[in-house]
């Protein structure tokens, strides 16, 4: 008798842990951003009647920045095809991915360059990398990857005087804004899964399944302070960068100044940051369901 008692208390148990749904949590550390800035005639080209400029160097071989962990494993490809050009004669393009706890991450573009630093590096670094590329004739011929320093279009050898007016894009970078006590908010959220089991890619971005059907374009996350006021509502989007095979989503608002930053994601939980760790991330946290 009391095994039935046992087996029974058990199987309420497992079915407890399969109505509970997953809880909220912060990727293993910041977010790492990356600006690639290509210079030089022939090096990228801006299409007729659009808006953006894209890579053309190395015969098309160098359209890709790759970032490999410490086991060689590629956790994220970016394409040089949607950057923005600027009057001092670069093309820039940006991106973001989450650390993943690895001891160092290497850069790679195929054919042009490989860099790999370590955790220190783009700790000190403010977990920031600037890439240069600069040629002429769709041949790069020159590269610099560092940590840590905001770029200076004058430096460059085919670069004209910098423009008093190009603010290098700081209206969507994250961090404070300048003039105000507010501060944008460049965020990710990963859903780790089984796909087609736990979630579905469409051509409007992810959608969860079953038990995540809450997580998909538009699920919002709720910023409070430490009154527990809400100061802030940030949009799941689509992560354009992402692989076809992965749920994943940015999001980017703008908060007054607090203390603490309470991050709410619908049923899922809370998570809080102090401002002293949103600034130690760079404002660009990361979240993440399992």
């Amino acid at each position: 008798m009391s095994r039935v008692f046992v087996t029974a208390a058990l199987m309420l148990s497992m079915l407890a842990a399969m109505l509970t749904p997953a809880a909220l949590t912060a990727a293993q550390s910041p977010g790492i951003s990356v600006s690639v800035y290509v210079f030089g005639d022939g090096m990228y080209e801006i299409p007729n009647g659009r808006e953006y400029c894209r890579s053309d160097f190395n015969d098309g071989y160098a359209s890709r920045v790759s970032v490999l962990d410490d086991d060689g494993d590629r956790i994220k490809s970016f394409g040089l095809r949607h950057g923005e050009a600027s009057a001092d004669g670069f093309c820039r393009f940006d991106f973001s991915f989450t650390d993943n706890g690895s001891s160092e991450y290497t850069f790679e573009i195929t054919g042009v360059l490989s860099e790999t630093f370590d955790r220190d590096d783009l700790a000190t670094g403010g977990w920031a990398v600037q890439i240069t590329v600069t040629g002429a004739d769709g041949e790069a011929l020159s590269t610099d990857v560092r940590t840590g320093e905001t770029f200076d279009p004058s430096a460059s050898p085919v670069a004209e005087q910098q423009d008093e007016e190009e603010t290098a894009d700081a209206s969507l970078a994250p961090g404070p804004i300048e003039g105000t006590d507010t501060y944008r908010i460049v965020g990710s959220f990963v859903l780790f899964g089984e796909r087609n089991d736990d979630f579905r890619v469409r051509s409007t971005g992810c959608v969860g399944l079953g038990g995540y059907d809450d997580i998909h374009p538009g699920t919002q996350f709720k910023i409070s302070n430490e009154s527990g006021e809400v100061i802030g509502v940030a949009t799941l989007e689509p992560d354009p960068d992402a692989s076809s095979r992965s749920c994943a989503f940015i999001f980017v608002t703008e908060v007054p100044d607090a203390k603490f930053y309470t991050f709410t994601l619908g049923r899922r939980g809370d998570l809080t940051y102090s401002k002293a760790e949103m600034e130690e991330m760079g404002w660009m946290p990361g979240f993440s369901l399992n």
